[in-house]
């Protein structure tokens, strides 16, 4: 395997334990291990060496990793949710896990903290990560269009005309967060 890094702390893949560890550092390994495969039309036992595994940026920007079930399920994980649900206790049962400094791919236990999704998109505009800011005009044509069973006018549909989470729609409708810190007003 590569090197280690002796600051470098392991721990066992939640749902896996057993075939996959993931490290403070924000690398994954398989472990060694023994599998059956039918060959000739026996069952016999293939061992298989442990590995450090390739990581994949995703569509968004983050750090992903394929998981194997015995050869039957691959399941495509992203490795943040790995490190924070190994390393970082989460009383709160908060849903999302953050990246304290706005870089996706620094995967690093240091790095990440429980967050909720409104705290998570909170963090991103503070931190200026967002891709559009809205203006006076987008905020009160939310406000006034906004229709929860409508179409054209719904959350989603609104969210993606303007780039923003569908939640803010939400909240902008019914005057639930503090605009100062999402216009910019021109």
């Amino acid at each position: 395997m590569n090197e280690i890094n002796e600051d470098e702390v392991w721990k066992a893949v939640v749902g896996y334990e057993g075939y996959y560890e993931v490290s403070s550092n924000g690398r994954v390994r398989s472990l060694d291990r023994v599998i059956k495969r039918v060959q000739a039309g026996k069952v016999v036992a293939v061992p298989l060496k442990g590995k450090m595994l390739s990581l994949r940026e995703d569509k968004d920007g983050y750090l992903t990793v394929n998981f194997s079930n015995g050869g039957i399920k691959t399941t495509n994980n992203r490795v943040h949710r790995l490190v924070a649900l190994a390393f970082i206790p989460n009383p709160d049962n908060k849903s999302e896990v953050n990246h304290i400094n706005g870089k996706k791919n620094d995967n690093k236990v240091v790095n990440l903290c429980w967050s909720t999704s409104y705290e998570n998109i909170t963090h991103s505009w503070d931190k200026g990560l967002r891709r559009t800011k809205l203006t006076l005009d987008d905020v009160l044509y939310i406000y006034e269009f906004y229709k929860p069973h409508s179409k054209e006018f719904n959350q989603h549909a609104l969210a993606k005309k303007f780039d923003i989470h569908p939640r803010f729609v939400r909240k902008i409708s019914k005057g639930q967060i503090d605009l100062n810190k999402y216009i910019q007003c021109l």
